[in-house]
């Protein structure tokens, strides 16, 4: 299973030190020990994380050990961008022919 980890709760989540730790103990548990993934990804979170060297380094680590799938998430992200692609096509041929039956219909005078 994988778990999803909020920029603003990394440090609850990884750090002993936080105040919140404890509540989030049980989730660096099932990582370390158990058999939790991270999954994270996209530009906006790369780019935070960047200015947190300590878990960047940290989540480099977890993906050495697989328990971070950020390739897959690239993956996801690619596929993502290429479903829209389509989706909007079919979209776009599907208005395309409603608007090639509604003129035959003016031209026919089918009411």
């Amino acid at each position: 299973m994988c778990v999803i980890i909020d920029m603003d709760t990394l440090s609850c989540v990884f750090n002993p030190k936080n105040e919140r730790h404890n509540e989030f103990k049980p989730v660096s548990d099932w990582i370390d020990k158990g058999k939790g993934r991270i999954v994270y990804g996209g530009s906006q979170y790369i780019a935070e994380l960047k200015e947190m060297p300590n878990y960047l380094y940290l989540l480099k680590e977890y993906e050495k050990k697989i328990k971070s799938l950020t390739r897959m998430m690239a993956g996801l992200i690619k596929n993502n961008r290429k479903l829209r692609r389509n989706l909007k096509r079919s979209i776009q041929n599907q208005i395309s022919m409603i608007h090639t039956l509604w003129q035959l219909s003016l031209f026919l005078d089918v009411d």
